[in-house]
């Protein structure tokens, strides 16, 4: 590959990895969260409070971007209420993109077309869209853990160059917690997934 298109897929990767990790942070949480893992020397490790709650973010100082983390929340059923009775969907809804104000609008302006050219090509482009709201999940796949986590794995790209991505979703009796992990290096990959196995309580 050469320089020019290495720093542009890098550049793509990149906006990918933002959409994406913003797209499959967690929601709402306590203090409690934050001791939950345990995490091994040569890692930072930091309990953050947000509007959305607390989280712990796990990041490795080898790392090249700040995007590449571990996240852990603790998820609310009246917000995310499908990772009790659907967790399969719960997770795929996390990669999904939102299209519809998109597409609608672009049918509307597809009936108010006085050309039939113009028509015609809003009604692709409309068709298009919807099409992208899943386009994501083309690179995933579900997987269970041996701790009993079930997770969708994500690989964009090609080796050299790679974008990892992982959501995992996670049962403990009546309560559900998600942990995101993000990262380019297939090594770290491994490392992060370690600290996500050893989840302190884990049940299937």
């Amino acid at each position: 590959m050469n320089p020019g298109a290495r720093g542009a897929l890098a550049g793509l990767l990149l906006v990918v990895a933002a959409v994406l990790a913003a797209m499959a942070v967690g929601r709402a949480g306590d203090d409690g969260v934050c001791g939950l893992l345990t995490v091994p020397p040569g890692f930072d490790v930091r309990c953050e409070r947000d509007a959305l709650g607390t989280r712990l973010v796990v990041t490795d100082p080898s790392a090249a971007y700040p995007f590449e983390r571990l996240t852990l929340r603790e998820l609310s059923r009246a917000r995310d209420g499908l990772a009790w009775t659907r967790p399969r969907r719960w997770l795929e809804r996390q990669l999904t993109l939102d299209t519809r104000a998109l597409t609608t609008g672009l049918e509307e302006l597809r009936r108010e077309a006085e050309e039939p050219v113009l028509a015609t090509l809003l009604e692709g482009l409309a068709r298009l869209f919807d099409r992208l709201g899943g386009v994501a999940l083309t690179a995933c796949d579900h997987r269970r853990t041996r701790t009993g986590q079930r997770l969708l794995a994500c690989r964009f790209g090609r080796d050299p160059l790679e974008l990892h991505l992982q959501l995992r979703l996670i049962t403990l009796g009546e309560r559900r917690f998600a942990i995101n992990i993000t990262t380019l290096d297939r090594r770290r990959l491994r490392r992060f997934e370690a600290i996500a196995n050893g989840f302190r309580g884990t049940a299937s």
